[in-house]
């Protein structure tokens, strides 16, 4: 019996091998795929951090522009507004200072506070008038929670000497 096994041992022969390869192109193919998907992952990656980049980059320009222009002191008083403005009830607007930038521009600066006792979504618009009538807009869109005072700054895109101002508000 053993040696009719042993026979047919040495009648099938060597092992060829080929099972091996198969096994090892199996591994190299699998490892290959894997090494891509983590190569795409990464890449993804890449250019995330590099937009974030980008972004951060262009928002410390915009910080460094603003504060040049600060100092550079291109901005002229047009008139401040201490009244206080109860647009709605619990919002109110007020102190408010205008200017012009360098370009004519008004410049709107004032605090909002939201003295309801829950949160508030609302655009805030102001209406700039000039004495000869001409008049621009400016807006912003704001969440206060309840209690919440902010500091808001609005440009307007139109060259006008600002004479008066006016504000409305729409809840959201």
């Amino acid at each position: 019996m053993i040696c009719a096994a042993v026979v047919a041992v040495l009648l099938a022969g060597p092992p060829s091998g080929h099972h091996e390869y198969r096994h090892v192109r199996h591994a190299r193919r699998a490892a290959y795929h894997a090494a891509r998907q983590t190569s795409t992952a990464e890449a993804a990656l890449r250019r995330r951090v590099g937009r974030m980049l980008q972004l951060a980059q262009l928002e410390q320009r915009a910080a460094d522009l603003h504060d040049f222009l600060v100092r550079a002191h291109t901005e002229t008083p047009s008139f401040i507004d201490d009244e206080i403005h109860s647009l709605v009830d619990g919002l109110r607007v007020g102190p408010t200072i205008v200017a012009r930038d360098f370009l004519g521009s008004p410049i709107i600066r004032a605090r909002v506070r939201n003295v309801q006792a829950f949160a508030i979504f609302a655009v805030v618009q102001a209406h700039i008038r000039s004495k000869d009538g001409t008049t621009s807009d400016a807006a912003i869109a704001l969440a206060l929670a309840a209690g919440e005072v902010r500091s808001i700054e609005l440009v307007c895109p139109s060259a006008v000497a600002p004479d008066a101002l006016d504000w409305t508000v729409t809840i959201l």
